[in-house]
C-alpha cells in the first residue's frame, strides 16, 4: 500500500511528501516487497515522483517470492559519460560542437590536437560520473584512481552479495 509506505517515510524523516516530493528506493532490488510495491505506486490514486535504483542483476536472480511489476515500471540503464559528454561535463560545449559538426560534414578537424589532447584526458578519467566531477572540480589527476578504485570495489562487494540461481550452478 503506498499511502502506507508514504506515511512511514514521513514519521521516519518528519517531513511531509507532497506531489513535488522525489522519493528514491535506492537498491530496489535488494527487497522484493519494495520491487513489488512500484506496481502499486503507479497504479496509486497519488501522483507520487518515485525512482527506484538499483541493480538489475539482482532483480534477476533474487526472484522467489514476488513478482516483478512488469508494465508498470519503465527501465532506464546508466552507462558512463561517452567522450562527448565528458567534453560538455567540463562546459567544453563548442569543442564538442565543432568536432561533431567535422565528423558529420567528414571534414578534417583543424583543432585535432586540442581534441586529442581532451581525448586523452578522458582515456585517464573514465565515464564515470564521480570520477569526472572530482577531475572537474579539482582538474588533478593523483585522486582519479583512488575514487575509480573504490567504485570498482563496490561493483565486485555488490556482485558478491548476489545469489547464483540453481540452474547456473554446475
Amino acid at each position: 500500500n503506498p499511502e502506507y509506505i508514504i506515511s512511514l517515510i514521513e514519521i521516519l524523516f518528519e517531513t511531509k511528501i507532497d506531489d513535488n516530493t522525489l522519493i528514491i528506493f535506492d537498491e530496489v532490488q535488494t527487497s522484493e516487497r519494495a520491487l513489488t510495491s512500484l506496481k502499486y505506486f503507479e497504479e496509486s490514486k497519488f501522483n507520487y515522483n518515485l525512482i527506484a535504483t538499483g541493480s538489475l542483476l539482482g532483480i534477476h536472480v533474487n526472484r522467489n517470492e514476488y513478482s516483478f511489476p512488469v508494465g508498470k515500471v519503465e527501465m532506464l540503464t546508466m552507462y558512463p559519460l561517452d567522450f562527448e559528454e565528458f567534453l560538455h561535463a567540463q562546459g567544453k560545449e563548442n569543442l564538442a560542437n565543432a568536432i561533431r559538426d567535422s565528423y558529420d560534414k567528414l571534414e578534417r578537424f583543424p583543432l585535432h590536437d586540442v581534441a586529442m589532447e581532451e581525448y586523452k584526458k578522458y582515456l585517464i578519467v573514465g565515464g564515470m560520473p564521480e570520477v569526472v566531477k572530482d577531475f572537474i572540480e579539482h582538474n588533478d589527476y593523483s585522486n582519479i584512481k583512488k575514487i575509480q578504485s573504490s567504485i570498482i570495489n563496490a561493483y565486485i562487494a555488490d556482485m558478491q552479495n548476489m545469489q547464483i540461481p540453481v540452474i547456473l550452478q554446475s
